[in-house]
């Protein structure tokens, strides 16, 4: 929406000053308003939930599958080779 107004509409809607900017009062009296201009932090996964996320996905649990079936049908052969 911002993107869309001229700079002099703008500076209406906020009701500032474009050459000196807010007054301290009228800054103070905003960040009381509306908070502090910050973005809230969002919470960390640690990196065991990491490390799962990385098995999302449809292709790799086929390949684990395949990888397992593979194992338990080389161990039943006797084989055990390992490449």
């Amino acid at each position: 929406m911002w993107h869309t107004l001229t700079k002099e509409e703008v500076r209406r809607k906020l009701r500032t000053d474009l050459a000196n900017g807010l007054t301290e009062e009228e800054a103070k009296k905003r960040q009381k308003e509306y908070g502090e201009n910050k973005l809230k932090d969002k919470k960390k996964n640690n990196i065991m939930i990491k490390f799962l996320l990385q098995f999302n996905d449809f292709m790799i649990i086929i390949l684990l599958i395949a990888a397992g079936v593979s194992a338990v049908i080389s161990y039943a052969e006797g084989t055990r080779r390992i490449y």
